[in-house]
């Protein structure tokens, strides 16, 4: 798994440990996370990453004799074609294929080209500047709602406001002097006409915080001193599947998700084995949310008898966390979790049987209903034989937090 040490606190290095990351850095190691900006004090790491595991899952696989995937969402991981020969190389750009780095190679893939998810990049703490193209700010709109906001900009330039507001103009005092104006515009679309130089330009809800530079696309954000968090963005008709998954010799499933739900407004899978897990044997699935909002997230699985676990509005969207769904047919267990906690468990009977050998399913059931409305950073699909310890359990779902922008 990737993890970002500086943001890891005592406790969440020894949840490394818990996953089989111990002993030193080795050079490789040590590259990786020098070259993405993740090197905390080194002092601090030593000791908790060792000579012979990567930074990916694979040793949590290894361990628990398990099968499934892990999708992390980081750029290398990523291609913009099936084969996996054309890597992403840019925010903006859709993904046709995912590389597994559980080591179990189930890649993902999408071959058509307009059902394929955007990859994007952003802040740990998440997006708050609502312009584009920021460093050299053009004339542009942006879509307000009725609450306080903040507008600011280096340079000698005017930015003039029309729409939900006329409040301004913002008159620029130097190159190297931020001015800011705030004002409290109606619901609708925002005009900002450009005159002159403005540059490291920031709209955003509430007072003035940290620059955020945003490229030429919103997928494309970063923030000096935050670690970047890498997602897919789902929404439409876009999903990715693996090949069949056969886990005919397994009866349990932890499915860990670290993902931003955008909207309730409709019913979306974040990822289902099968076809139908309400009535196909042998499935599971997690929702985010179900009947469209009613219920915030919620996981099913399935032997002969389908049961749920998640009921009623307890996260709207948006929101940003980990969701997890653990599964036991035989010793029945259906449980959901958000960030660490237990939303909802029951251990009624789910029938008999093991999961089923079947073509799993991110962000669509079957890829032509209930599609996802999210922001996808970390999916982890993990079927044993027996059940993971809540130790592991509680682990993983850190490590996929630090990776979606939480501190759980």
């Amino acid at each position: 798994m990737r993890v970002y040490p500086e943001l890891l606190v005592d406790e969440e290095f020894e949840a490394l440990g818990d996953l089989g990351f111990e002993g030193q850095l080795n050079d490789r190691q040590f590259a990786y996370l020098r070259d993405r900006g993740l090197l905390g004090s080194l002092s601090d790491m030593m000791g908790y990453f060792n000579s012979t595991t990567s930074l990916t899952s694979e040793a949590l696989f290894t361990a628990y004799s398990a099968k499934g995937f892990e999708l992390d969402a980081y750029i290398s991981n990523l291609f913009q074609d099936t084969a996996r020969t054309t890597p992403v190389t840019a925010p903006g750009q859709t993904v046709a294929g995912i590389t597994d780095v559980s080591g179990q190679g189930n890649h993902l893939s999408q071959a058509t080209a307009a059902a394929r998810p955007t990859y994007g990049i952003k802040p740990f703490r998440g997006r708050v500047n609502m312009l584009i193209g920021t460093e050299a700010l053009a004339t542009q709109a942006a879509t307000t709602t009725a609450v306080s906001h903040t507008l600011s900009f280096t340079g000698t330039g005017t930015i003039t406001l029309t729409g939900t507001s006329t409040a301004g103009p913002l008159v620029g005092t130097g190159a190297s002097d931020r001015v800011s104006l705030v004002f409290t515009p109606t619901a609708g679309s925002l005009t900002l006409t450009v005159s002159g130089s403005v540059t490291l330009a920031q709209l955003e809800i509430g007072a003035l915080t940290g620059y955020q530079r945003v490229g030429t696309t919103v997928y494309d954000c970063t923030e000096e001193g935050q670690a970047t968090v890498h997602y897919l963005r789902f929404q439409t008709n876009d999903f990715m599947q693996t090949a069949s998954l056969d886990l005919t010799d397994r009866d349990c499933v932890c499915v860990v998700a670290g993902l931003r739900k955008m909207s309730d407004a409709a019913s979306g899978i974040i990822v289902e084995i099968g076809t139908d897990s309400a009535v196909q044997n042998g499935t599971f699935g997690l929702f985010g949310p179900s009947v469209s909002g009613a219920n915030s997230y919620r996981f099913l699985s399935r032997g002969t008898v389908t049961k749920d676990a998640g009921t009623g509005v307890f996260a709207a969207a948006p929101d940003t966390a980990v969701v997890t769904g653990l599964g036991d047919i035989s010793s029945p267990l259906v449980s959901l979790r958000r960030n660490g906690s237990v939303v909802t468990s029951t251990a009624t009977d789910q029938g008999t049987g093991n999961y089923a050998n079947a073509v799993v399913y991110i962000g669509a059931r079957a890829g032509t209903s209930l599609f996802a409305n999210m922001e996808l950073s970390n999916l982890i699909v993990m079927s044993t034989a027996t059940s993971l310890s809540s130790t592991v359990v509680s682990s993983t779902e850190l490590l996929s937090g630090i990776k979606t922008g939480l501190r759980l």
